[in-house]
């Protein structure tokens, strides 16, 4: 009946808008989990798009270190004969 399919309709649209909503407390979620990685002291706002550059910097700068002590680690090892 007309009824059975109305009520069909908006059980659907709250289960989309329930399953929508959920999406979006991960990733604000998520996003949040950066922010403190990356900036623990920090108490003002940033928004979505700058928590990931500074999170793609922050990852970078990780990167460059441990290829850093990577190759230093390697240049003892050379000098002490291993």
């Amino acid at each position: 009946s007309d009824m059975d399919k109305e009520l069909l309709a908006k059980f659907r649209k709250e289960s989309h808008s329930a399953l929508e909503q959920r999406r979006r407390d991960k990733i604000n979620d998520g996003i949040n989990q950066l922010k403190e990685l990356v900036e623990p002291f920090h108490n003002g706002k940033y928004d979505k798009a700058s928590v990931l550059r500074k999170s793609i910097e922050y990852i970078q700068q990780a990167q460059a270190l441990q290829r850093r002590l990577v190759e230093e680690n390697y240049a003892l090892r050379d000098d002490n004969g291993q």
